[in-house]
């Protein structure tokens, strides 16, 4: 929602509102009867819009957390199942290491931004794949080498974190214990 420009933002008032809208100079009628589901991005992306205090007056704010540890893993196996069928040997707890070391993080007070759920689903995707290429260096290595690729863009440590600004460096510390 909040990536709509602004003029969008009142254009998706006025429909809500009054049922038309105004293109072009013409005035167009439209029967509404539906119901908008929106996300929203958090106001300090690159991107994002300020919701107008008139629009965000008519939505419900509904905030979602993380799935718990066992739907987070199912979501990942069963995307996988999906996406990538090939793939069906991955040991019963690839998936597990991977959901509760992005876990680890989200619960990390200097973690400023954690792995989200797909973060982890791309963790998760290049383990499989790094360990179709190089089974001989072990599961252990390719889920380390998945959570460090998928993991380095998307976590950013707080300014006061040691390594803040060497996160390879820091995730490497943490995945040590990675087995």
């Amino acid at each position: 929602m909040n990536r709509l420009s602004e003029r969008l933002q009142n254009l998706l008032l006025e429909l809500l509102e009054e049922g038309a809208m105004t293109i072009g100079g013409y005035d167009h009628r439209f029967a509404v009867d539906t119901v908008v589901v929106a996300t929203m991005n958090p106001a300090e992306y690159v991107g994002t819009e300020r919701l107008s205090e008139a629009l965000a007056d008519r939505f419900e704010r509904v905030r979602l957390d993380y799935p718990t540890p066992e739907d987070e893993v199912r979501i990942l196996t069963e995307r996988v199942k999906l996406t990538l069928p090939q793939f069906d040997g991955a040991p019963p707890g690839a998936a597990q290491t991977v959901v509760a070391f992005a876990n680890q993080l989200r619960h990390d007070a200097v973690v400023r931004t954690p792995p989200s759920v797909r973060a982890a689903l791309s963790a998760y995707e290049l383990a499989l794949t790094q360990y179709a290429l190089a089974p001989s260096a072990g599961w252990p290595a390719a889920i380390r080498s998945g959570i460090r690729v998928a993991f380095r863009g998307r976590v950013v440590l707080a300014h006061t974190a040691p390594d803040a600004d060497r996160i390879d460096a820091w995730l490497d510390g943490r995945l040590g214990a990675v087995t």
